[in-house]
């Protein structure tokens, strides 16, 4: 029932909102298909899902807005994600029920009440199952550079306490997390430390889903613009009716000439326990790359004494982009395992899809395809208020100047914050009433065009009287 109560109040608002936003699909992944709807309005923000996830059908329905009498504090009705994470380190859990979560210059302190569940999140659902009752508390706070992290939650007789923290010091970056969930130890940390032209980094993780493992890698890299070496040693340890352990090593060098780079990398891992697994196999490649948008590769491995030939070809735009290409991955059960990757990402409209397939570490074909659409009352680049005699411009492109289309801005603050999309020649243009400067931030959750992109630099004012950039990469 409480889906639907907040579900039709979704619909009641949906008149006055100003993004909808619909996702559904399907992942042989995570073996879960279903959908869902956010609402945004000026005030609260809501979202239901349903979806069928390992057999069971699962929902997620959540209205999220500012607290009554609590400043810069939003109040969660429904499931809400909780914990913390930096660099790769730390720890969620998902509640249902209330959630108070109140932000300060980046500080973050929260509190909830409710069921703990277990979350199936994803591209395209949002959902969770409850397990018990049980209530709790997270905060992240920052003393200059160090970041502080807390979660501590007491459901069905079972304690999670973690403690995690974060620093930077010139080129050394180290993260970690480390206490109890659900009774069971748990650590989980990086370090990291950057020169001119190397680096070093460490790591170690516990996993406690589908099973309990640990995972721990020390590694290298070394390198200028055209020439680069690195290697990686790799432990992981399985604990289930058999005990299991994997190591692995891996080295390799690259070298760019022109358009071409030529790389050659050497792997070996070593499965003992339930299984017993050993592979060696070296995978030597070229790979063009032509005007930033054109990928072409032939890749040769060997293994066992057998040759095996295998291309790549990839193509970048800011409508579509589609890539066919073979890679490694570290497995915690057979070590390193070769895959073929197809990646497909297109907008139809204001549609977005993605299509990817993988193969699995035991062969087996895997999938993951889900679409995005935002129903959207906010101005497109083409929109103008005839009203309005002063106009707020900009473009949107990659380093190498090639305009991206549907890259999205939002100009203003609070409630007078619109959302703006660029145009296929990449540019932004919003007429106002009056003169002057509005604060300007970019929303790469919103953009509108296939692949993911990051921000490399942005103006942080959008003006009548000068057009801003923003420069983007995928």
């Amino acid at each position: 029932m409480r889906y639907v109560a907040i579900l039709v109040l979704a619909c009641a608002t949906s008149v006055q909102a100003q993004v909808i936003e619909l996702s559904g699909g399907s992942s042989s992944v995570s073996q879960t298909s279903g959908g869902g709807v956010t609402v945004y309005t000026d005030k609260v923000q809501y979202y239901g899902g349903l979806g069928y996830s390992y057999g069971h059908l699962v929902g997620g329905a959540s209205a999220t807005f500012k607290a009554p009498e609590l400043s810069d504090t939003m109040m969660t009705l429904g499931d809400k994600p909780v914990g913390f994470s930096f660099d790769g380190a730390g720890l969620g859990v998902m509640n249902q029920g209330i959630t108070l979560e109140h932000r300060e210059q980046g500080d973050i302190i929260g509190a909830f009440v409710g069921a703990s569940a277990i979350g199936y999140q994803g591209p395209f659902l949002q959902a969770a199952k409850a397990q018990h009752i049980g209530a709790g508390f997270y905060s992240t706070k920052h003393f200059r550079s160090l970041r502080v992290s807390t979660v501590d939650v007491i459901d069905g007789g079972q304690h999670t306490a973690v403690l995690g923290l974060g620093d930077e010091w010139k080129g050394l970056r180290v993260s970690g997390a480390g206490g109890l969930m659900q009774n069971h130890s748990y650590y989980v940390g990086q370090a990291s430390y950057q020169w001119k032209h190397a680096n070093l980094q460490g790591s170690h993780q516990d996993f406690y889903q589908p099973f309990r493992a640990t995972s721990n890698n020390v590694g290298g890299y070394a390198g200028v613009p055209l020439f680069s070496v690195w290697g990686n040693l790799l432990k992981s340890d399985t604990f289930q009716t058999v005990p299991q352990q994997t190591t692995g090593m891996n080295a390799g060098v690259s070298s760019q000439v022109g358009i071409l780079r030529f790389s050659g990398n050497w792997f070996e891992s070593n499965t003992v326990g339930a299984l017993h697994y050993r592979n060696t196999f070296t995978m030597e490649s070229i790979t063009a790359t032509l005007h930033h948008r054109y990928m072409l590769s032939l890749i040769v491995s060997q293994n066992d004494g057998h040759n095996t030939f295998n291309g790549g070809i990839g193509y970048t735009a800011s409508r579509w982009s589609a890539s066919i290409n073979q890679n490694v991955v570290w497995t915690v059960q057979k070590g390193f395992v070769q895959s073929e990757n197809v990646q497909v990402t297109f907008r139809f409209h204001s549609v977005l899809y993605n299509l990817g397939m993988q193969t699995s570490e035991f062969n087996k074909p895997l999938y993951q395809a889900y679409a995005d659409d935002y129903l959207s009352k906010a101005h497109s680049a083409s929109t103008k208020d005839a009203n309005g005699d002063y106009v707020i411009a900009g473009e949107c492109r990659m380093a190498n100047g090639m305009p991206v289309e549907g890259c999205a801005v939002k100009i203003g603050e609070g409630k007078k914050v619109e959302l703006v999309f660029s145009d296929a020649k990449g540019r932004f243009e919003l007429r106002r009433k009056k003169a002057g400067r509005m604060k300007l931030a970019v929303s790469e959750e919103n953009f509108m065009t296939a692949g993911t992109y990051h921000t490399v630099s942005a103006d942080e004012e959008a003006a009548t009287d000068r057009p801003f950039i923003v420069v983007v990469k995928r």
